[in-house]
């Protein structure tokens, strides 16, 4: 009965540390503007136009406020904002708008689980790799009109490209520059090196069912984006609390026990 017992409280305990380990990592954000920027007519599916759309850094606004975000990504995101709040992302999807006005929780996760919602499908591990071998080969932080166009381009070609073969001129996805010209040609040749850059980009997926979804680098998050995210108040108290009551049961049954184990061991049949 005591073993019975013991194994219920410690089963319990374990379900408050799962429940903690998978506290949602989470912040408020509201799109900002797009900057630096070119700008294409876009097709997915070789022949669904989605419009003429900014083609560049998409600059996002975080909220600071406490209690908006949560998890160590997002709290460096929002010390890397600094005064400003504002941090660079890519757009993910083109089938959704951005977020404006008002601040929109987003989950932060990792990139092969986005994008989601308006029909969106995650584009798993494969696709995923190659957009961390973009970020590692060719994101500098620092990019002119063309660059950043040439960037958004390649990220969107990675996620939505079905034929296997990535050019942003042809395919299951592809663009036409209304903006500037031939600065396709330069996404066309960071796709085309994909394979000589290293594959140790740390990426992170912002995402929203409702709404656009981004993928950035997050600096100071300590590792792999499938991290334990910091325990939320309540449940780190509660699996306390949990281990505390353990502590104290185990405690009180040894001494009550400790008479009969004296005698020797005890043997279940």
């Amino acid at each position: 009965m005591m073993m019975r017992s013991l194994a219920v409280l410690a089963m319990a305990v374990v379900l408050l540390w799962t429940g903690t380990a998978q506290a949602t990592s989470y912040l408020e954000l509201r799109y900002s503007y797009c900057g630096p920027t070119e700008a294409a007519m876009v097709w997915r599916n070789t022949n669904v136009y989605e419009g003429n759309v900014y083609t560049g850094v998409y600059n996002l606004d975080l909220n600071p406020a406490p209690g908006s975000y949560c998890g160590d990504e997002a709290a460096a995101l929002v010390a890397q904002a600094g005064a400003g709040h504002i941090i660079a992302s890519f757009c993910m999807d083109v089938r959704q708008d951005a977020p404006q006005g008002t601040y929109q929780r987003y989950s932060i996760g990792a990139p092969e689980d986005a994008p989601v919602g308006g029909g969106n499908t995650p584009m798993g591990e494969a696709k995923a790799d190659d957009l961390r071998r973009l970020f590692g080969g060719h994101w500098t932080g620092n990019f002119t009109n063309a660059e950043a166009g040439a960037f958004q381009a390649a990220v969107w070609e990675i996620i939505n490209e079905t034929s296997g073969d990535y050019n942003v001129y042809t395919g299951a996805f592809h663009i036409v520059e209304t903006w500037g010209s031939g600065w396709g040609n330069l996404a066309n040749a960071y796709l085309s090196n994909l394979e000589a850059n290293a594959l140790n980009m740390q990426l992170a997926a912002l995402t929203n069912e409702l709404s656009q979804d981004y993928a950035l680098t997050v600096p100071g998050s300590g590792g792999q984006h499938n991290e334990l995210p910091v325990p939320e108040p309540l449940t780190a108290v509660g699996m306390l609390l949990g281990v505390g009551c353990l502590v104290r049961y185990v405690r009180q049954r040894s001494a009550a026990w400790s008479g009969f184990v004296s005698r020797g061991p005890y043997v279940r049949v």
